[in-house]
């Protein structure tokens, strides 16, 4: 589970602060450029590596393809 907070679009960029389970206090952050499909800064939360970031990008897609951009979203998988 990935809670993404924070979330903003500005312009062609989407960013958002996310954090793994509820791990609030290892913060991670990135931007993200909607026309070229690809991240542009990101700061990993906990040190560890790209962990679930294939499912937040499925699910910026969702976002981008529905114009919707809540303020804060729960990404669930199993």
């Amino acid at each position: 589970m990935i809670t993404l907070i924070n979330l903003r679009k500005k312009g062609n960029v989407i960013e958002a602060d996310y954090y793994h389970e509820d791990r609030k206090d290892e913060l991670g952050h990135f931007k993200y450029d909607i026309n070229n499909g690809k991240y542009i800064d990101v700061k990993y939360a906990g040190g560890s590596k790209q962990y679930g970031f294939v499912h937040i990008e499925n699910d910026l897609k969702l976002l981008i393809r529905h114009n919707v951009f809540p303020e804060q979203r729960v990404i669930l998988w199993y």
